[in-house]
């Protein structure tokens, strides 16, 4: 019997192991965010001087309204303080934003569009 318990115990402790070795593995593969709502990327362009160093994401606008833009197929909710944005000027309308524009966009806490940027 005692046998038989060191076994069961022998193939619990090497299945534990296991286990906590795919856990460390998996740890190291994948990355602790796969949002990239906190993370900061740039063009490849000069951009003018006030504006931020980088965006959150930055595409061709699909589909805009009061509520949500659309931006190289990612959904964004738009915050109730938007901005907008362009080369010449801050806080504008939302008029400049049409479909087609090359923008770039920061998000808030909450993954919603806190400003959007005109970038061609």
């Amino acid at each position: 019997m005692k046998k038989k318990n060191k076994k069961c115990f022998g193939m619990a402790k090497q299945i534990f192991l296991s286990a906590a070795l795919a856990l460390v593995i998996a740890g190291v593969v994948i990355p602790p965010s796969l949002s990239n709502a906190g993370d900061r990327i740039k063009p490849e362009m000069v951009l003018p001087k006030a504006y931020p160093d980088g965006f959150n994401a930055y595409g061709h606008i699909n589909t805009i309204d009061s509520k949500t833009v659309v931006i190289d197929d990612e959904p964004f909710t738009l915050s109730l303080e938007v901005t907008y944005n362009i080369p010449s000027s801050l806080n504008v309308s939302q008029a400049y934003f049409r479909e087609g524009a090359f923008v770039g966009v920061l998000v808030n806490a909450k993954g919603e569009a806190k400003s959007l940027w005109l970038l061609e």
